[in-house]
Order: structure tokens, then C-alpha cells, then sequence
């Protein structure tokens, strides 16, 4: 009789066949769901979250004011840009150093509800639109160059060549 040929089998082959079967993938708890100890370190997790979200909020507020009063010292016209009124958790800055009607371009962090949300408005719209920190701090930042740049171009406008 003809003999069946030898097929000599890899290593790999040889060691997934010698491994036990999967154990259950499904984890216990250590604790019951309702058990006192397991809900106090989820809760600090929580609040502890929350309270850096919250701290970044006001931080990246602060370091707008901060910029803001920077500028002002540095182009004292930049105030004629920005209404005297405090506004809570934001900043306006105004279109026009002279017109009021042209609008504010509104910057707000406003917490609510557990969260923070960082919301803009342009001096032509009436609606917030939500968007990232990243994203206030950038237009934030991108029209307070413009209203500096308005000083610059005036202050140049005014001199006269020698």
C-alpha cells in the first residue's frame, strides 16, 4: 500500500494547537454594583474631571483677559475696542473703536449643566456657535489682531512723512 506523504508541520501550528481554550472574557467584579466602596472612587473620579474641565475654563478666560490687558497697555486705543461693561465668563470686542452699531464680537465660556462650553459670535450674528477651547482661543486671538491691526494702520494713517 502506498503510504500517505509526511507533511512535517510548523512550530507555530504545533504550539496553537497544544494552548487551552480561551477563558471566559467576560471580567467579574470584585464588588456589587450597589456596594458602598465601589461608588465612592467612580464619584471622585467624577468630580475630579469636572473640576479640571472646569479650571481649564477659567483659565483659558484668564489668560484671554490677561492678553487683552497686555495689548491695552501697549496700544491704549485697543480699550476704545472693548465695551466697559464686565461681561460674566466672556469677552466682547467691538467691530468699530467709534460706531457701536457694527456689532461685538462675543467670546463666551459658559458652565452649564456640568460642562463647560466655549461659544463665539461674530459682531453680524445673533446666534452662539459652540466650539473647542482650541478653537475659541484661536478667534479669540484672531480678532484681537485685527482690532491691533486697525490701531497700527490708524497710528501710520495719522503720521506725516518728514
Amino acid at each position: 500500500m502506498a503510504q500517505k506523504p509526511v507533511i512535517s508541520q510548523s512550530r507555530k501550528t504545533v504550539e496553537r494547537a497544544k494552548k487551552p481554550a480561551a477563558k471566559d472574557t467576560v471580567k467579574k467584579l470584585d464588588k456589587a454594583v450597589g456596594a458602598r466602596g465601589s461608588t465612592l472612587g467612580t464619584i471622585d473620579t467624577l468630580v475630579n474631571k469636572h473640576l479640571a474641565s472646569f479650571r481649564n475654563a477659567e483659565k483659558t478666560l484668564a489668560e484671554a483677559r490677561a492678553l487683552v490687558q497686555s495689548y491695552v497697555e501697549k496700544y491704549p486705543e485697543l480699550a476704545d475696542y472693548l465695551p466697559k461693561d464686565a461681561v460674566e465668563r466672556g469677552i466682547y470686542i467691538r467691530e468699530s473703536k467709534t460706531d457701536e452699531s457694527e456689532g461685538s464680537h462675543k467670546f463666551h465660556i459658559r458652565i452649564r449643566l456640568g460642562a463647560q462650553r466655549y461659544e463665539v459670535a461674530g459682531a453680524d450674528q445673533h446666534d452662539y456657535e459652540q466650539v473647542t477651547a482650541a478653537t475659541w482661543t484661536q478667534r479669540f486671538k484672531e480678532q484681537l489682531a485685527v482690532s491691533i491691526a486697525k490701531i497700527v494702520f490708524a497710528r501710520e494713517a495719522g503720521e506725516v512723512p518728514k
